[in-house]
């Protein structure tokens, strides 16, 4: 894990398997959560990516293929 004091956003925040599948599925079905108006907001585009015309929420890439929305986020 990493340990470093700044920009623990970046890097510095450890979850389980058990509480990515609780996000994700908040993630697909908002309106079960308490969390329904924040979540819009990260799936709302907020700026332009530089790559095939795909666009940022606030923690996603958003994209599309095959005419559906893809939502995405890689990295370290």
């Amino acid at each position: 894990p990493w340990t470093f004091d700044a920009v623990a956003g970046a890097g510095a925040l450890r979850s389980t398997a058990i509480d990515l599948l609780r996000f994700g599925e908040a993630l697909l079905h908002p309106e079960t959560t308490p969390l329904a108006e924040a979540i819009a907001l990260v799936k709302r585009p907020h700026a332009q990516a530089t790559a095939n015309g795909a666009q940022i929420g606030l923690c996603l890439f958003i994209g599309r293929r095959d005419g559906l929305t893809i939502y995405n986020h890689d990295g370290g």
